[in-house]
């Protein structure tokens, strides 16, 4: 089927799976996206080399259908170790009961895994407890869903969007 669109130029887009990923979402709607690095040779203690070492997080959100889409970041202090802060700050940042998206949904639960796992007393915490004690990956919709094909471009250069 891609190979078909592809040679032809023509764009697909499945309306249908749109439409039943669409009504599984709920508001409040936060779109979350961590930035990592993974030094080779570990800056932070109980680090180990190659580990996902976020830093860095944009938190898109819509509070209600029609409303504004706002924004809330962190960006970790260089040569800090930024876990504690990054955590401590998305615990304020996300609100108790909202869907939360990521393109990559292996991706950033597996650091809200992480960062729960590294600091326990956090995931506790009485306002995200759900998000960094594992909850997250429950309530976190996945964007690709089911790896199905949603849409399809040539001139996207060969990404799709699942």
């Amino acid at each position: 089927m891609l190979v078909e669109y592809s040679l032809n130029d023509t764009i697909y887009i499945n309306k249908v799976e749109i439409r039943e990923f669409l009504n599984t979402l709920s508001y409040p709607l936060c779109f979350l996206d961590f930035e990592t690095v993974q030094p080779v040779i570990p800056e932070y203690q109980g680090t180990h080399p190659y580990q996902q070492i976020p830093f860095q997080y944009s938190l898109h959100y819509i509070e209600e259908i029609d409303g504004k889409l706002k924004h809330k970041e962190f960006l970790g202090i260089s040569g800090q170790d930024p876990r504690r802060a990054l955590a401590e700050q998305l615990c304020k940042d996300i609100p108790m009961n909202v869907c939360v998206t990521a393109y990559n949904k292996a991706f950033e639960c597996t650091r809200l895994r992480e960062l729960a796992e590294t600091f326990p007393d956090l995931s506790e915490h009485p306002r995200p407890h759900h998000r960094l004690a594992g909850a997250v990956p429950v309530r976190m919709v996945l964007c690709s869903r089911y790896g199905r094909l949603f849409l399809h471009q040539e001139r996207a250069s060969g990404t799709l969007s699942r």
